[in-house]
């Protein structure tokens, strides 16, 4: 099938050259319907408004031979046959699959640079995107993703021609494509840690729930496994995710936690332990996670306490045996309050020390992280007296009361005992809690840690009178009592040795010290431990 060229324009089809050669003007077409030639080149290949491709009247023949040549020479009708030419020389599956080609190879480049800087964020374990957020037109900016990734456009053309694209355009930039690169991140990842799992023979099931930002209770997923490589065995511990909770009962947490494991692949007949919190929902005896996880399996799953999560337990038992040990680390809160709630105080501490360790809050559930702050009060002893002094003798009435009643604690001989006191162990609770959190910890390493703790506390029972010396060498230094001042009640019998009722009033301050608050610390502590 050729070009539509009835008798109408017979003499034009045709071009006869001054060297006698002829060529078939085979673009040239007449349609009888309408009456008009046209170019079938420009018509198929180019501005389908042009007159040519249109149609051009030929009720009036005059000039035609002039208007065909010019049309045949024109720039528009010869880039027009230039892209037929390559069309007929290339398919048009093939320009098609050539174009899907480059455009799939464009976008998998970009893809690849936006997964590299998710995973950067990710492991600098900080949010993708900011309050405001503007991309297109050359901008970019708004929060940790996009702010790295205009960073590396200045050095990668790609990038700098994807973000000079107007805005609306489609660049893959927008937070939705970011959550949904994560949630792929994160499906692979996941699938990967699963079939490490699956190689192996058992596995143990830790559990935990927390809050996120949006106060939705998350159930945090760890499964606890043990691989074995050409005779080495080596403990892994795999993070599998956050399942959003409706109800923290036990039996909704049981039902969660059975679902994830199905839902993954991972078959619980290979389930052989549980490590879960203290708390009574989770290791209830007859109602608690661990027993419906039994209940549901026929092979044996023991529940074992988290070991971290125990300590912290004694630590903040330990720190409740009495009064004083309650005031102390209420003392400690206000001190951090006081100081830290004022710029001018805050420096005014920097001045005494300027490269010395500075004052930290108290954390309310990672007891063992409470020896930074401990620490930093005993190291700062005597630069905090200096300054509780001067705010005491030239601050404003409200300001000096507050400061000279935490002046008079911290310069009592028993704040610095207690202050020693609690330096000590909480620094090896610091240490046992940091092994005790390694992931190729075993059982036998756990119970170890735990005995070296109690024997700790053993030597530091028989050394009270060096602890007592050591603390008048700081209060010496730091300016504060260098003798016990305040009166302890006598309402513990057990230490002392006497039955009850017997006169005790000979006691010795350090003695009534020594009986009823460091030794029932260090007493209650070990109890708990050995528990």
């Amino acid at each position: 099938m050729g070009p539509c060229q009835p008798d109408q324009l017979q003499s034009y089809y045709q071009l006869q050259q001054p060297n006698g050669v002829t060529h078939e003007r085979r673009w040239l077409c007449y349609s009888p319907r309408a009456s008009t030639a046209y170019c079938e080149t420009c018509w198929l290949f180019g501005n389908p408004k042009s007159t040519w491709a249109i149609g051009c009247s030929t009720t009036k023949r005059e000039g035609w031979a002039r208007k065909i040549k010019e049309h045949e020479t024109s720039d528009s009708h010869k880039k027009a046959h230039k892209l037929r030419v390559i069309f007929k020389a290339q398919p048009i599956e093939e320009a098609l699959a050539k174009t899907l080609s480059n455009e799939e190879k464009k976008w998998a480049d970009l893809i690849s640079r936006l997964v590299d800087v998710i995973l950067a964020v990710a492991s600098m374990n900080i949010g993708l995107r900011g309050h405001r957020e503007a991309v297109g037109d050359g901008e970019c900016c708004g929060g940790n993703f996009l702010t790295i990734l205009n960073l590396v456009a200045k050095r990668d053309s790609f990038l700098q021609d994807i973000i000079a694209m107007p805005k609306g355009s489609q660049k893959y930039l927008s937070p939705t494509v970011q959550n949904e690169l994560v949630s792929i991140l994160a499906d692979e990842t996941r699938s990967a840690l699963v079939s490490q799992i699956l190689s192996t023979p058992f596995f143990s099931l830790v559990l935990d729930s927390t809050q996120d930002m949006s106060k939705i209770d998350q159930l945090s997923i760890v499964i606890r496994s043990v691989a074995t490589n050409g005779g080495t065995v080596k403990i892994e511990e795999s993070f599998l995710g956050f399942i959003p909770m409706k109800s923290g009962k036990a039996q909704n947490i049981a039902e969660t936690a059975l679902k994830f494991l199905k839902i993954n692949g991972l078959p619980i007949e290979k389930l052989r332990g549980q490590g879960y919190d203290g708390a009574s929902v989770m290791s209830g005896l007859y109602n608690g996670v661990q027993a419906l996880l039994k209940q549901d399996l026929s092979n044996p799953v023991p529940f074992v306490h988290c070991a971290t999560h125990n300590l912290c337990l004694v630590t903040a038992d330990a720190a409740k045996t009495n009064v004083h040990m309650v005031d102390f680390f209420n003392i400690l809160a206000q001190i951090y309050a006081f100081v830290g709630g004022s710029y001018l105080r805050w420096e005014d501490l920097k001045v005494e020390q300027p490269d010395g360790l500075t004052i930290k809050a108290l954390s309310v559930t990672r007891w063992s992280s409470r020896h930074a702050s401990v620490r930093a009060v005993k190291t700062r002893h005597r630069d905090l007296i200096r300054v509780l002094t001067r705010i005491d003798l030239s601050g404003k009435k409200e300001e000096a009361a507050t400061a000279r009643g935490l002046l008079n604690r911290l310069r009592s001989f028993e704040f610095t005992l207690t202050l020693l006191l609690w330096e000590k162990i909480l620094l090896k609770v610091q240490k046992i809690s940091n092994l005790l959190q390694t992931k190729d910890i075993d059982l036998t390493a756990v119970t170890k840690a735990l005995e070296s703790l109690v024997n700790h506390l053993d030597r530091m029972e028989i050394e009270w009178d060096g602890l007592v010396e050591e603390a008048r060498c700081q209060a010496k230094f730091s300016g504060g009592d260098e003798n016990f001042t305040l009166t302890v009640q006598n309402s513990l019998y057990r230490y002392t040795g006497r039955a009850r009722g017997a006169d005790v009033d000979e006691l010795t301050k350090e003695e009534r010290f020594k009986l009823n608050i460091f030794l029932p610390t260090l007493h209650n502590c070990k109890q708990q431990v050995l528990l």
